[in-house]
């Protein structure tokens, strides 16, 4: 019984843990760093989200506003359509879904469900910066600021998303599929070196 309790706490310190083995344990790369390929190196679902992300951003007086881009809202769509014609069908077939065909329905509802909450989510996330604040959608549609002086880290975080690391803060999981996405992450990555700078120099004093 130790021996189980003691596996569930490292799991635990290892999910929580924001130091650098730990993210890496979690698949997390360094920021930059390719997350790989999906389907080939040179034609991956990785590569297809990104289309669209060298455009600029919107901006406005004192905003960039960065919006998902026509890459991955048109993946979405292609998956979707597998789903609905080729997936869902499965499901009332006895000699696919096997004990599940009693629950067909159910389970098509759920991931018709599932699926309209993607949908809405992708085509309503976005990322702006305004001034030293960073503004995101979270899972719930709903906005949050947080204060990039206070930026600690930037994780790759699988194919699809970034990982920020705020000072006294819960990690923050955001979209990378953006429109100007080069230039934001550019921008992360210098707001990360200047609070390095800014805290080595505290240090010292």
């Amino acid at each position: 019984m130790l021996f189980y309790g003691i596996i569930v706490l490292v799991i635990l310190v290892v999910l929580g843990s924001s130091s650098k083995w730990a993210r890496g344990l979690r698949g997390e790369n360094e920021f930059g760093q390719r997350a790989g390929a999906v389907m080939s190196d040179n034609w991956s679902l990785e590569v297809i989200a990104e289309a669209g992300s060298r455009s600029e951003p919107r901006q406005t007086f004192t905003k960039t506003v960065h919006p998902t881009t026509w890459g991955v809202r048109l993946l979405f769509v292609a998956l979707s359509i597998v789903v609905y014609f080729y997936v869902l069908p499965t499901f009332d077939d006895p000699d696919v879904s096997g004990g599940m065909v009693t629950y067909a329905t159910e389970i098509k509802w759920v991931l018709l469900a599932s699926m309209a909450y993607a949908a809405a989510y992708i085509w309503a996330f976005e990322i702006t910066l305004d001034g030293h604040e960073l503004q995101a959608m979270s899972g719930f549609f709903r906005t949050k600021t947080y204060d990039l002086r206070s930026l600690e880290e930037v994780t790759e975080n699988g194919p699809y998303e970034w990982k920020l690391y705020f000072e006294g803060r819960a990690p923050v999981r955001v979209m990378k599929s953006v429109v100007g996405a080069q230039s934001l992450r550019q921008h992360l990555a210098e707001v990360m070196q200047t609070n390095r700078m800014n805290h080595a120099g505290a240090a010292r004093s």
